[in-house]
């Protein structure tokens, strides 16, 4: 029965999960002065999700949704393949080739973030949305797929095609989403060597892409009011090593141990201490934005749009934005609902969270290793962004479409 029940809400288990590590990074940085905020939205998502997922109300809003007969056909994965790998030549050849590379000849720390940003900033947007649901959803599908098909060849090519492009952006996370599908498919089908060279290929990208973003020059001594020592995250943004929240670090700490702490503290700490930084200045510093916060929304009533994840950094990271450093402070998906439309926000955000997590459930119905493969690094992506965002240009509503096309079961 236990076993069933956690298979019928595996991701609402592991949403739980990252939950409770955001409430253990508040508690670090602000003690339980948030509790009350947190636990109101953690209330809110259990009880609309035990509601949408009752025999009655699951039938009536769920057992009515059909596929489009289209999407019953049977489709190559060519099809979704070659667009994506003509999307990575035609970003890497706007790039001028690969970043990473670029960003070795760098001397100081700052110099890596200016130029990492550059690669947003200066990037037109049409390709930023390509490549991110190429990285994001696209090139972990495709490897996934070609895995579950065992088409040996195809797989090892697009495998080794994505692997460069997901670190040649300078951004951790990349390799980590890349794999992580094609990784948990190999644990449950206890093919451990797969599982070890995928352990091999993220340790590998994450700790060579933290010392490319950390040169040997260290801070500029040009730029004043900044920290002594810094680890770049996959955002882009510096993370002070030596901050209170990681209490290791000595003067004698080596540079391979900095960025290790450094990574510890940004899993595990720095999400719930972003959560305590936007209740700190929302409402005291900034305002509300009661719909200003989503963009379409601003558009429909003719309203200027607000993006509080590059409005707060100033606030938030006062020493870098002093040192001419720009960046964003992503924050967990309820956090967003919150900067709109305060406490009541912590409750939409719950309901909108419990529809879309029954609603998965309820798609991947006949098919748990593949809802896991594809469903884990999303969720878990939902600590540092908005809902909006994780669908869309977070490029999970993207992979539900892939796997509606080209491995759902077509008679259900």
């Amino acid at each position: 029965m236990i076993k069933n029940l956690l298979a019928r809400n595996s991701l609402m288990f592991l949403y739980t999960l990252v939950l409770i590590g955001l409430i253990y990074g508040v508690y670090v940085t602000s003690g339980s002065k948030y509790f009350g905020g947190v636990f109101l939205y953690g209330f809110s998502l259990l009880v609309f999700y035990v509601l949408f997922n009752l025999p009655s109300v699951n039938r009536l809003m769920f057992e009515r949704l059909k596929l489009p007969s289209l999407l019953k056909f049977n489709f190559s994965i060519y099809w979704l393949l070659i667009p994506t790998v003509l999307i990575i030549i035609v970003h890497l050849t706007m790039l001028g080739g690969i970043p990473t590379l670029k960003a070795l000849d760098y001397t100081y720390i700052e110099d890596v973030a200016d130029y990492r940003n550059s690669i947003t900033y200066d990037s037109p947007k049409w390709i930023l949305y390509l490549a991110s649901i190429s990285l994001k959803s696209s090139l972990p599908f495709i490897i996934l797929y070609l895995l579950y098909k065992d088409i040996k060849w195809l797989y090892w090519i697009i495998l080794i095609v994505g692997a460069i492009y997901s670190v040649s952006l300078i951004q951790k996370s990349f390799i980590v989403g890349l794999v992580l599908p094609a990784m948990v498919y190999c644990v449950v089908k206890r093919r451990y060597l797969f599982v070890a060279k995928y352990l091999a290929m993220i340790f590998i990208g994450v700790i060579g892409l933290t010392y490319a973003g950390n040169p040997p020059g260290g801070n500029d001594p040009n730029r004043r009011n900044g920290p002594s020592t810094v680890v770049m995250d996959e955002e882009g943004n510096p993370i002070t090593v030596n901050s209170k929240q990681v209490t290791l670090i000595t003067d004698e700490t080596s540079k391979l141990g900095r960025i290790v702490l450094g990574l510890v503290d940004r899993l595990f700490v720095v999400p719930g201490q972003v959560v305590s930084d936007w209740f700190e200045v929302i409402p005291e510093k900034k305002p509300f934005l009661y719909g200003d916060g989503y963009r379409v929304l601003a558009m429909i009533r003719g309203r200027t749009y607000h993006n509080y994840a590059r409005e707060l950094y100033p606030i938030i990271q006062t020493e870098f934005a002093a040192m001419g450093l720009t960046g964003s402070v992503n924050v967990a998906s309820f956090m967003y609902e919150y900067s709109n439309f305060g406490m009541p926000g912590l409750v939409l955000s719950g309901f909108l969270l419990a529809l879309v997590l029954s609603w998965v459930e309820y798609f991947f119905r006949n098919d748990l290793i593949l809802k896991l493969c594809l469903c884990m690094f999303p969720i878990f992506m939902l600590s540092s962004g908005a809902i909006t965002t994780w669908l869309f240009s977070g490029g999970f509503g993207f992979t539900l479409l892939y796997f509606a096309i080209f491995l759902r079961k077509k008679n259900v």
